[in-house]
């Protein structure tokens, strides 16, 4: 049986049932994004600066050149706290944890990012006594970059 005799059956098959043929949808678009390199570990020079012994995720390059990003492995004041590395050179700075605002005692903070249309706000994701809608809810919070 080739593809065109396939094709018949099944819709010979959908008439008998009832079922409308299915109709033929549009093409699949093309990928946003595709990768123009292999991923690669943070420069090694910088590592420790940002790569601890516990699991760091969801990075976000500020506009200075600092990096934004969740992790467990730095101590903090909640399981998961944000903490930002400045950059320093061709690395970064050691990591340092964003402000008690956004990082809670016994919490998960996670996901930053940065709203690009108004780069002074930081959303994230976090797990916090006040949360109303469910175990993770998202906030905003206003911020700036000290010199």
């Amino acid at each position: 049986m080739n593809v065109d005799e396939l094709c018949a059956a099944i819709a010979a098959l959908a008439a008998c049932s009832g079922a409308p043929a299915p109709k033929p949808g549009p093409p699949p678009s093309p990928p946003l994004f595709e990768l123009a390199s292999a991923p690669e570990l943070v420069t090694p020079a910088s590592s420790a600066e940002v790569n601890s012994a516990g699991a760091e995720w969801a990075p976000a390059p500020l506009r200075d050149g600092s990096l934004l990003f969740a992790t467990d492995g730095r101590g903090g004041r909640g399981r998961h706290d944000l903490f930002v590395a400045r950059a320093a050179g061709a690395g970064f700075a050691p990591a340092t944890p964003l402000p008690l605002t956004s990082n809670v005692a016994d919490g998960h903070t996670l996901g930053p990012a940065i709203d690009w249309a108004d780069p002074s706000i930081l959303y994230f994701t976090s797990h916090r006594p006040e949360a109303k809608a469910g175990k993770l809810d998202l906030y905003r919070v206003r911020y700036r970059v000290r010199r």
